[in-house]
């Protein structure tokens, strides 16, 4: 975050919802011409009662209403909670396109793959995840999300 701030500065954003004196959730996004995109989000889930990831989004949203930007890009979607996240605030769902720009230096074999629903590998680790027990997946699931935020 600090390299995207040394570059990006102005353009990058963070809300965050806080309770008493902890942070219970996080929202980082990017400002470009009359576009937020938001890029990641993180929150606490013993807070989850308290819907915090929809204040920090709604925080994000009036902000860029009163610096007039027009566009509020939820981003892609990568899997069905994310689409039901996302539809409940009215989005207009679009394709999604990726860019990548490599260094002339860099010598690239292949391009890297956006993680999608439709990737190999993503379908590849949900095939392995399905196969799992509902208790085994209940119990490695928060331990995996926790684990892949530090």
């Amino acid at each position: 975050f600090l390299s995207c701030y040394k570059y990006f500065k102005d353009s990058m954003k963070i809300f965050f919802v806080k309770r008493a004196d902890k942070v219970i959730a996080a929202l980082l996004g990017y400002v470009t011409g009359n576009r937020i995109y938001i890029q990641l989000i993180v929150s606490d889930e013993r807070e989850h009662i308290k819907r915090p990831v929809d204040l920090v989004h709604w925080e994000f949203i009036k902000w860029g209403v009163r610096k007039d930007i027009k566009f509020f890009d939820f981003g892609p979607v990568r899997y069905e909670g994310q689409m039901k996240y996302k539809l409940k605030w009215n989005v207009k769902l679009q394709d999604y396109h990726f860019f990548y720009f490599f260094h002339p230096d860099l010598r690239m074999n292949k391009i890297p793959e956006p993680l999608t629903p439709l990737s190999p590998n993503i379908k590849f680790f949900k095939t392995i995840w399905s196969l799992q027990a509902p208790q085994i997946q209940n119990k490695l699931g928060p331990w995996i999300r926790r684990s892949l935020a530090k």
